[in-house]
């Protein structure tokens, strides 16, 4: 059955933690998490540690049969301002350790917990290449496996179970994927568009003064992926079908924000730039009488961006 991923969630041991999600659409043969095309991405900061469970700006869906990994990166800055990574495992509590827990606690209630980690379910990433994480922890020594994951005291030091990391998503099954409209909205103070098929990020935008332009094209669910981008310094977004000019931005500091949606169908959707314009200087449009008035205003055609329904 074809799903809908729309919140992703992930587990923090420290306070203050920045965490960045990334999710891949992954090969048939993929070896690894990172394997395939990444389709999204988003960062967030973390006051305090915990589980944490976010929103997606826009979900994502795929198909029966198809394959996806969400790849969590962790860090914290230490005195001096440099960034520290860290892995969260679910863990519990083996035979050994509650036994021990009960004899200096009569009457408390045994809860074992028992950690099944198959080969291909977690990985570890640890700076160089993916390590399947049931191989790592099968080649730790037995008495030294909890020391060199999380710090426990001597007498609990061998009866810690590990588990695979506290990486979710949470979706949806659909029957029938259905079309997106895709929503336009303008910034009067910058002269940017800005493109979403998210209704929450649409009604997001709207409250922060942006004027709602309506449903600029309907996209089909599956399809040829159209990329979203971000600057951090101007505050504008792009969008393209282009691997290599994605590629190309995130080289000059664009922010990847995976696929925005998708291309498919009959209807062109045109691209125009408009060369006198320091940002928010590209236009989307279906409307062919719209686009070429823009050229006749000195805006350069830059052709079919892609299709829609």
């Amino acid at each position: 059955m074809d799903i809908e991923i729309k919140s992703v969630s992930t587990r923090t041991s420290e306070a203050n933690t920045r965490v960045t999600f990334a999710i891949y659409r992954l090969n048939d043969n993929a070896k690894d998490p990172a394997d395939g095309e990444m389709i999204y991405r988003t960062s967030q900061n973390f006051m305090y540690g915990g589980f944490h469970r976010i929103d997606l700006e826009s979900s994502l869906t795929f198909e029966a049969g198809e394959k996806f990994s969400v790849v969590s990166t962790a860090s914290t800055l230490d005195e001096s301002g440099a960034r520290l990574y860290g892995v969260s495992a679910n863990m519990g509590l083996s035979k050994k350790a509650v036994d021990a827990i009960v004899a200096e606690t009569p009457g408390k209630m045994k809860v074992y917990n028992k950690a099944v980690v198959n080969k291909g379910e977690s990985y570890l990433y640890d700076g160089k290449q993916w390590q399947d994480w049931s191989e790592y922890l099968s080649a730790l020594p037995a008495d030294a496996e909890s020391k060199d994951i999380l710090p426990l005291s001597d007498k609990y030091i061998d009866a810690l179970v590990v588990d695979n990391f506290s990486i979710k998503v949470y979706a949806e099954p659909v029957e029938n994927l259905q079309p997106r409209s895709i929503y336009r909205l303008y910034n009067p103070s910058t002269g940017e568009h800005f493109y979403t098929a998210s209704d929450n990020e649409r009604d997001g935008v709207l409250a922060a003064g942006w004027n709602f332009e309506g449903i600029a094209w309907t996209a089909p669910a599956i399809g040829a992926p159209v990329y979203r981008l971000y600057n951090p310094n101007s505050g504008e977004h792009h969008y393209t079908m282009s691997p290599d000019e994605r590629d190309m931005l995130t080289g000059i500091g664009w922010n990847g924000e995976g696929i925005g949606w998708y291309s498919g169908g009959t209807v062109p959707v045109y691209r125009a730039y408009n060369p006198n314009q320091p940002s928010g200087n590209h236009f989307f449009t279906s409307n062919k009488e719209e686009h070429e008035n823009l050229i006749s205003l000195g805006w350069k055609d830059e052709g079919i961006a892609w299709y829609a329904l």
